[in-house]
């Protein structure tokens, strides 16, 4: 028997699994950052498909730094008359007058390789004046829940006796070690968001997004698995650049987005 499959019916899959956390999102304003990144894309097209086919009426603004070039990559997303779109960097981004919000969705940040090695200050100030700036705009909108992407980086050097990281594990990169910038970031912009939690009255939650694999993954990138399915892709020889006793569990796109809708919706700070 042939098997058919689409990305429609993974998106359809989210929305009945996710039907009742997109049921919180009904009558919601929600502004979303680095939704034309992989996984905001994926998000933008689940919202698309539930406000389109399934009945959800939300107000949903996103952040970009380019809406012409997104439009190139997804006309169908960038043409939605369901989304609204700003152009702007996340450190000074501001909102339109008298726009208040429900929700916010803060992923905006550069996972770049390149960047984190020839800029890491500029890597560091996108992703702590970033999110420092959005919890700001957070707050004086009157949103009541906020989530942030941050990355299972933060754990720093997995020992090779563990075999799984528990959420409790207390490990942390090299402070010391320019390289580890996109890391360090990401620990510092979760103890803002822990600060605003604590001192504001934004519900604040953050997701530790680690190894994810399904279509939109960039393949060009420093995405392992992206790398591979290039060379397959192209007929050369798949390149490891380690010494192939690491092992790595991904995550399909379909269970993340469900996860992270659960979080954002009703998530424990």
């Amino acid at each position: 028997m042939t098997m058919t499959w689409s990305v429609e019916q993974d998106l359809a899959q989210i929305c009945d699994q996710a039907a009742d956390d997109l049921a919180h999102l009904d009558g919601k304003r929600l502004f979303i950052t680095g939704g034309t990144g992989f996984i905001g894309t994926w998000l933008l097209k689940t919202l698309k498909l539930a406000m389109a086919a399934r009945g959800l009426k939300a107000n949903v603004h996103v952040l970009t730094r380019s809406v012409s070039s997104f439009a190139a990559k997804s006309p169908e997303l960038a043409n939605f008359e369901g989304f609204e779109w700003h152009e702007g960097d996340a450190r000074s981004f501001t909102l339109p007058a008298g726009l208040n919000l429900d929700l916010v969705f803060h992923g905006a940040t550069d996972a770049s390789a390149q960047l984190n090695a020839e800029n890491p200050m500029l890597m560091f100030d996108t992703i702590v004046e970033g999110t420092r700036h959005i919890l700001d705009l957070a707050k004086s909108a009157g949103a009541k829940r906020f989530l942030m992407l941050s990355s299972g980086a933060v754990y720093g050097q997995q020992p090779w006796e563990m075999e799984r990281v528990p959420e409790t594990w207390m490990g942390a990169p090299d402070c010391t070690n320019p390289v580890q910038t996109y890391a360090e970031a990401k620990r510092a912009a979760e103890l803002i968001t822990a600060i605003y939690n604590r001192d504001t009255s934004l519900n604040v939650t953050t997701a530790r997004i680690f190894a994810v694999l399904g279509p939109l993954l960039p393949l060009g990138t420093h995405f392992a698995a992206g790398n591979f399915l290039a060379d397959a892709l192209a007929g050369r020889p798949a390149v490891v650049k380690g010494d192939g006793l690491a092992v790595r569990s991904y995550i399909y796109p379909t269970d993340l987005i469900r996860f992270l809708l659960a979080i954002w919706t009703r998530g424990a700070p």
